[in-house]
């Protein structure tokens, strides 16, 4: 079974703008390439209610080996 992930691609002073755009009924992992503007995204989600928040620690590097079906999902949901 394959899973299907909505990426978004969003600079950080745009969130506010295009929150819009992030579903609050779904989980939302977000990164960057060192951790400090995935934290500054988290931490403004949580304030605006997301729930199902998380930063996949790692940024690029360890993502791009998870780009193959189905493994950021279960990355997003540890």
């Amino acid at each position: 079974m394959s899973h299907y992930c909505k990426v978004l691609e969003i600079p950080v002073d745009e969130v506010p703008n295009r929150i819009n755009e992030i579903p609050k009924d779904k989980p939302v992992g977000i990164f960057c390439s060192g951790g400090i503007r995935a934290t500054i995204i988290f931490t403004y989600l949580v304030g605006m209610g997301y729930t199902d928040v998380k930063i996949l620690d790692g940024g690029y590097a360890c993502l791009m080996p998870a780009i193959m079906p189905g493994k950021i999902y279960k990355k997003m949901t540890k």
